[in-house]
C-alpha cells in the first residue's frame, strides 16, 4: 500500500509546496480525484492544512534538521546541534527564550539516531526558585514535556511550528516559572530514521535523553529534580518512561503527569468502533505498525479508504489533514471487518510490546488526567490502564473531567496538574499509598466553555 511507505517522494513533492515547505503539500485536483477525494473532501483537507500551520509551520529549516556528521561518534544524550530561536518568527509568551537542539537518542532497534526538540526558559523562575539557595545563579525547575500527535513524517516536527506545538500544553509551564525541554521524537524533523508513532518505548527513550542533553547544555541553571508531563501520544510516552529503567533509580525524578494518555491502542480502536472520526487515526496506526513489523501489510482499511489514505504519503500530511481523510465516508467504507480481524494479531503484539501500565512499577507518583467526553482516547481505556497500574502497586491518582474533550481537558485541568507539579517540587508527599480516582465537577457545567470536537 502506497501510504505505508517511504519518504522517497519528498523531494518531488517539494515542487508543489511553498519554498522551504516539508509537509502538507498542495496536490493537484486530478491527484485528489484519483484518490476518491471530491470537492468537499478537498475543501476539508485544505482547511485542516491551515490548522496544521501553527503546529508544524511552513518554512522548514532543512539545514538545522539535516543529519549531522558527528552522529556516529556520539553517545545517547550528546548534543549534536544547537541554535537560538528567532523569537519574532514564533508565537510564544513574551519574556520566553527558546533554543532548538538536536541530540542523540536510541531507536527501537537499539541503534543511535538523532532527535530534535526545543528548550524553553521563562523570564525568571519566580516563586518556583529556591528561596534558600545561596548561589548567585538562578536555578529553574525542569519539566520534560512530551507532545501529542503531530504526524509521522519528518516535516511534522513541533519545534518547527509557529507555536512549537499546541499553546495549551507547554506554555502554561513557562508562565509558572518552569524550564521546559520538549523532544520532537526521532523521525520528526530529522529523517535519519522513521518516526515510530505510538511505540511508547521509543518516545519514552527520546524524552529521557532530551533531559540528558538539556543538562549538558544548561546543567548549571536546571534543577536536579525533574518531572515529566505529556498529552495524548506524549501522555503514553511519559507513563512508559515512569515505568522504565531510565528512572528506576533516579531519586531526582519526581513523577509524571499523563494527560489524555494513549495507552492500550488495540482497546482504543475497539472502543471507538463505528466512530468515523476515530477512524481517521487508522492510517496513522497502520503506518506505525508497518514501521515496527516490516512484514505487516495492512488490511483493516477498505479499498475505498486505502485509496484515499494514499494522499497522506503523497501530501506528507501531518496530524489534522491526516485525520480528516476519513470525513465524508460512512464507517462501512472505512473499515474492513475481515481485514480488522486479520490485522488484530499485529495490533495486539504491538500493544503488548509498547503500551504502559502492563505491570511495571514507577519509583514516583503518576497523575492521570482524562476528559470524560474524549472521543480520541476513550475514557474506558484510560480507566483500564489506571486499574492495571494500580494492581502493579503503583502510586497513581486519576482525575476525570466531565464534559471535556481530548484537547480542551488540558486548559480545564490546568489548576490541578500545574499545582501538582508545584507540590512535587516543593517536597509534597502523599500521606498514603495506593490508588485514588476522583471526578472533578465544574463550577457551572451548563454554561462553561467546552470547545467540543477539538
Amino acid at each position: 500500500m502506497v501510504f505505508l511507505f517511504s519518504l522517497l517522494a519528498l523531494p518531488l513533492l517539494a515542487r508543489l509546496g511553498l519554498a522551504g515547505q516539508a509537509a502538507d503539500f498542495n496536490l493537484s485536483k486530478a491527484e485528489f480525484e484519483k484518490h476518491n477525494c471530491d470537492d468537499s473532501c478537498q475543501s476539508i483537507i485544505a482547511s485542516q492544512i491551515q490548522r496544521d500551520v501553527g503546529v508544524v509551520g511552513i518554512d522548514f529549516d532543512y539545514d538545522f534538521y539535516a543529519t549531522p556528521s558527528n552522529l556516529s561518534d556520539s553517545e545517547p544524550g550528546d548534543v549534536l546541534k544547537f541554535k537560538v530561536m528567532n523569537a519574532t518568527a514564533r508565537q510564544y509568551k513574551t519574556g520566553t527564550t527558546v533554543y532548538l537542539f538536536m541530540y542523540t537518542t536510541i531507536d527501537l532497534d537499539g541503534k543511535k539516531v538523532p532527535s530534535s526538540g526545543f528548550i524553553a526558559f521563562p523570564y525568571e523562575a519566580g516563586l518556583m526558585s529556591d528561596p534558600n539557595s545561596k548561589s548567585s545563579c538562578r536555578v529553574f525547575p525542569l519539566v520534560a514535556f512530551a507532545h501529542g500527535t503531530s504526524g509521522v513524517w519528518p516535516g511534522c516536527a513541533p519545534s518547527n511550528g509557529l507555536v512549537l506545538g499546541h499553546l495549551d500544553t507547554w506554555q502554561p509551564l513557562i508562565a509558572r516559572g518552569y524550564a521546559v525541554v520538549a523532544t520532537d521524537y526521532a523521525g520528526l524533523g530529522n529523517n535519519y530514521t522513521t518516526h515510530k508513532y505510538l511505540s511508547m518505548q521509543a518516545q519514552a527513550t527520546d524524552t529521557y535523553y532530551s533531559v540528558v542533553a538539556a543538562r549538558k547544555l544548561f546543567g548549571n541553571v536546571l534543577s536536579r529534580e525533574w518531572v515529566s508531563a505529556g498529552h495524548s501520544q506524549g501522555g503514553g510516552a511519559v507513563w512508559k518512561l515512569a515505568e522504565s529503567d531510565y528512572v528506576r533509580n533516579d531519586t531526582n525524578y519526581l513523577g509524571t503527569v499523563a494527560m489524555a494518555p494513549a495507552t492500550f491502542i488495540a482497546e482504543s480502536l475497539e472502543a471507538s468502533r463505528n466512530n468515523p472520526g476515530s477512524a481517521g487515526y487508522l492510517p496513522l496506526a497502520t503506518i506505525a505498525i508497518s514501521r515496527v513489523f516490516p512484514d505487516y501489510k495492512a488490511m483493516v482499511l477498505t479499498p475505498e479508504f486505502t485509496n484515499r489514505a494514499a494522499l497522506a504519503t503523497e501530501g506528507q500530511y501531518c496530524v489534522y489533514p491526516m485525520l480528516s481523510l476519513a470525513q465524508g465516508l460512512p464507517y462501512d467504507q472505512l473499515v474492513s471487518k475481515q481485514g480488522a480481524q486479520r490485522d488484530a494479531q499485529y495490533l495486539q503484539k504491538w500493544q503488548d510490546q509498547q503500551a504502559p501500565a502492563q505491570g511495571a512499577r514507577s519509583p514516583a507518583p503518576i497523575l492521570v488526567i482524562q476528559g470524560l467526553n474524549d472521543t480520541t482516547v476513550a475514557p474506558v481505556v484510560t480507566k483500564n490502564a489506571f486499574q492495571m497500574s494500580c494492581k502493579a502497586g503503583n502510586l497513581i491518582h486519576m482525575s476525570l473531567y466531565p464534559g471535556m474533550e481530548h484537547e480542551p481537558v488540558l486548559p480545564a485541568a490546568e489548576p490541578e496538574w500545574l499545582t501538582w507539579i508545584d507540590w512535587r517540587f516543593q517536597g509534597g508527599q502523599y500521606s498514603h499509598g495506593g490508588c485514588v480516582e476522583v471526578t472533578r465537577m465544574p463550577f457551572d457545567p451548563k454554561d462553561m466553555k467546552t470547545n467540543q470536537g477539538q
